[in-house]
């Protein structure tokens, strides 16, 4: 990540230090092992075992509907529950737009219509990108002793409600169920159906509210981003949001963070000072939404065009790597190291080796509260490390009861049945401490498979866009790519949305990539 950094803001700077690097002796010699390698047992191996992989999930029946996407998206775009849903999208919008004109005789004479295009001429900074920017602005920077997580249900109906506002003014279509996909679709169908199977149905109408509006806000950007200064807009938001952020925890540590047992293990990390968390609950949760937008505002930073602002933004971001560091969340700086290797695969790849070598070269400048954090990732020693494997443990014998159908969403569904199941040391857990395992028993096969399906999907639609397409979606596609890798490990470690503002980030994120993935393409729909 500071690779590529150095590598935008100072062009041509880092290819005269690549080709001064593969020339010295350090150069060869990395280049000579590397050679060794590729040569290898072990490499050739690894090799054999990726492609019998890759062909065996080609040749598998998930391989076989996947290979016929082209066909079943046509056929999922010309279904009855699509003519539905465009349907009432488009009944709404007509309704607003005849209610619109309502107080004179047409549509070109209403008062409602000509004082909102007045408005829009006069106010031309506060267009839908702006409310939307607003509202996730408001949404990560609200303190947790004021954010109540149903504020994003309603920051998720009122933005959908000005969408079909602006369509009804342009006589534009709003929403199309065939730009969200399909995959999106099931994932929501199976989260629906975690609220008719729950025991405890308040619980889990509850939780369901906190999905409705990570859907809310996801299809939202799908509909509204058409461009890509609107999406360069919204990544301003974000990064204003990042950075914001992590000046409030800088300060938190400048001013103290008392130690707290309920979040460290006092007797392997002696010496740790307390963790930040920022304007959020907890410092796990902080540094889950670092790694998530972390590498969507750098792609933001690096593509300015103003070589001025261009310097000042990447400096800014060192902020929230700092904050990364002070959250003291082993899984995280693992899932931000793996997110900016993928990223910077995407984005240049020769220039991974330097980036290997400046992070080993950055290593003993670490703090000794920090490399003894590392070194008790995976010990057993480690009581955290240990209670993870006692809920997983518990709720894999869940599984084999309840893996089917799932008990339903929320704590309140899943406690009860836990309990049947757990050991002692183990008993307040209120979530499986991983994502697969949580959606598994709260949503059944179906809420896993459908999960798996929309994260694969989203990941290859931004995979096939950073292919084409501007410098600036091809870097955040790519970017987004590197988010969910991280992701993808830091969901096995912790179940990231039992904190609904990171579930909402998550769908932010994947709503934006979907965007993206759209523009890339020859021809990308048009909103309002």
């Amino acid at each position: 990540m500071i690779t590529h950094l150095v590598c935008s803001v100072f062009p041509g700077w880092m290819d005269r230090l690549a080709r001064a690097y593969g020339e010295s002796a350090l150069g060869r010699l990395t280049a000579w092992l590397w050679q060794k390698f590729t040569e290898s047992l072990t490499f050739r191996a690894v090799r054999a075992v990726y492609r019998w992989v890759c062909r065996l999930c080609r040749d598998s029946a998930l391989g076989r509907v996947l290979a016929l996407r082209k066909d079943v998206r046509a056929l999922y775009e010309g279904s009855l529950l699509a003519a539905l849903f465009d349907g009432i999208m488009s009944g709404i919008t007509l309704i607003l737009r005849k209610a619109a004109a309502l107080p004179f005789w047409g549509a070109d004479r209403s008062a409602l219509l000509n004082l909102g295009r007045r408005a829009a001429e006069r106010f031309g900074w506060l267009d839908f990108e702006f409310l939307s920017g607003a509202a996730l602005l408001a949404m990560l920077l609200c303190p947790s002793q004021i954010w109540h997580n149903i504020y994003a249900l309603g920051l998720g109906l009122f933005l959908l409600a000005a969408l079909l506002i602006l369509a009804a003014v342009r006589n534009r279509p709003a929403l199309r169920l065939s730009a969200l996909g399909l995959p999106l679709v099931l994932f929501a169908f199976s989260a629906a159906v975690g609220v008719v199977i729950a025991a405890d149905r308040g619980e889990a109408v509850r939780v369901f509210c906190f999905f409705l509006a990570s859907f809310l806000l996801s299809a939202v950007l799908i509909g509204s981003v058409d461009s890509e200064a609107k999406l360069r807009k919204l990544l301003g938001f974000l990064y204003i949001a990042v950075v914001a952020a992590a000046a409030v925890a800088i300060l938190q540590r400048i001013q103290g963070v008392q130690v707290s047992a309920s979040l460290t293990d006092l007797t392997t990390n002696r010496g740790m000072p307390g963790r930040v968390y920022s304007v959020y609950e907890n410092p796990n949760n902080y540094a889950e939404i670092i790694v998530l937008l972390f590498p969507a505002v750098t792609a933001w930073a690096v593509t300015l065009r103003d070589r001025h602002m261009r310097i000042y933004a990447s400096a800014g971001l060192i902020l929230p790597v700092a904050a990364l560091l002070m959250t003291y969340s082993r899984s995280s700086w693992v899932s931000f190291a793996l997110a900016a290797v993928v990223f910077l695969y995407f984005c240049n790849k020769k220039v991974l080796p330097l980036f290997f070598l400046l992070a080993l070269l950055a290593l003993p400048l670490l703090p000794q509260t920090i490399w003894n954090r590392i070194l008790t990732i995976g010990s057993t020693q480690d009581s955290s490390n240990m209670y993870r494997v006692y809920i997983w443990n518990a709720v894999l014998d869940m599984l084999r009861d309840y893996g089917l159908i799932g008990v339903g969403l929320g704590p309140g569904n899943f406690r009860p049945v836990y309990l049947l199941y757990c050991v002692a040391r183990a008993e307040p857990a209120p979530h499986a401490h991983m994502v697969y395992l949580e959606v598994w028993i709260e949503m059944g096969l179906l809420g896993i498979v459908s999960y798996l399906v929309y994260y694969f999907a989203t990941v290859r639609r931004a995979a096939s866009g950073a292919l084409s397409g501007s410098r600036t979606v091809r870097l955040f596609l790519g970017a987004g790519i590197g988010s969910l890798a991280g992701i993808l490990f830091l969901s096995a470690a912790e179940y990231i949305w039992y904190y609904p503002r990171v579930m909402f980030c998550f769908f932010v994120l994947t709503g934006l990539m979907t965007a993206a993935a759209n523009l890339s393409r020859p021809t990308a729909p048009a909103a309002p």
